[in-house]
């Protein structure tokens, strides 16, 4: 988890200094369908549906049935074909549910899943506070390193990077500008 979190350092920084939360970007599996990001009652969750007994179990658990051997959806190539059909079929029955009511459904068939927290979610979580993710670099706040090591500390030593302007008039003075 700390090395998927340091990934986020943008994100991260973003949030943790401004309070702003960015939108999710583009994760849809280029060669698997159903496989991405879908929208709930009230956020998003990632769901992996691997073919096979899991693309019956997904039909079932969104009560749709009769999606598992429609002609443009039986297989994955079908569905990668037709993605965007798919989705529009899908897409209200996501709706009709909160994130934890479909993680109990697809958890009990077995699919891969899970919740997409926001950035906000994520820099709150008890283990990135536990681990020390989150670092002060002066007044900044940044995620911290994932390498943790015994006497190594997790905090930040460097100085943060000057403000804009903060040596123009020191430098001006320097080359007689």
């Amino acid at each position: 988890m700390d090395c998927l979190f340091s990934i986020l350092s943008l994100e991260v920084a973003n949030y943790a200094n401004t309070g702003r939360i960015s939108n999710p970007s583009g994760n849809s599996h280029p060669a698997i369908s159903p496989f991405g990001v879908v929208y709930t009652k009230d956020g998003a969750i990632i769901v992996a549906v691997l073919g096979g007994k899991l693309w019956h179990s997904y039909c079932k658990s969104i009560n749709m049935p009769e999606l598992e051997n429609n002609e443009k959806f039986r297989t994955n190539e079908l569905r990668l074909q037709n993605r965007e059909e798919f989705r529009a079929i899908t897409r209200p029955i996501m709706k009709t549910k909160t994130s934890k009511e479909w993680l109990v459904l697809f958890h009990a068939e077995g699919i891969p899943c899970a919740v997409v927290n926001n950035i906000k979610q994520a820099c709150e979580m008890e283990q990135i506070k536990e681990r020390n993710m989150l670092c002060k670099a002066g007044e900044y706040t940044l995620a911290g390193n994932p390498m943790k090591m015994s006497g190594y500390s997790d905090s930040i030593n460097k100085k943060p990077v000057p403000k804009v302007g903060e040596h123009t008039e020191k430098i001006r003075r320097e080359f007689s500008i």
